[in-house]
């Protein structure tokens, strides 16, 4: 009888290390943000952001821009932006399109966090419906 219990706690000891070790080994190999490791910190969103901005505000790269709530955001034509924070709705009789999802942002829809925006003319605008940060690529104007 006490072999018998021996060898179940061997064997249930060897599967549960192979477990730890497939699991290990599995997380260990995933990129960080991909399909297989989805979830990312604000650490890391912020280090992509600056990457995709050379670091820099200058016109190759996205912008940060602060807005107070109820102030408004007029992007340029073939401006873009990301809205990282709070909330907006769209402005202008043209809208905005929404290159994240393909779709046409109309006048007063809100804006989704995280989308990429893009103006189709120079009236085209945001209004914050609540203190904002907005990533901008291209030339804009604030009331």
């Amino acid at each position: 009888m006490r072999k018998k219990i021996a060898g179940i706690l061997i064997l249930l000891l060897a599967g549960t290390g192979i477990f730890r070790f497939g699991m290990i080994a599995g997380a260990a190999s995933q990129e960080p943000g991909s399909a297989g490791d989805p979830l990312i910190t604000q650490s890391y969103l912020e280090q992509r952001l600056r990457e995709v901005s050379g670091g820099n505000s200058g016109q190759n790269g996205f912008q940060k821009v602060n807005i107070s709530k109820g102030k408004s955001l007029y992007l340029n034509e073939g401006t873009e932006c990301i809205i990282y924070s709070g909330g907006a709705t769209v402005l202008g009789n043209m809208g905005f399109i929404n290159a994240t999802s393909g779709t046409l942002a109309k006048k007063s829809s809100s804006a989704k966090l995280y989308h990429q925006y893009i103006s189709p003319s120079n009236a085209s605008g945001m209004k914050a419906t609540a203190n904002s940060i907005i990533y901008v690529k291209g030339s804009y104007s604030m009331d």
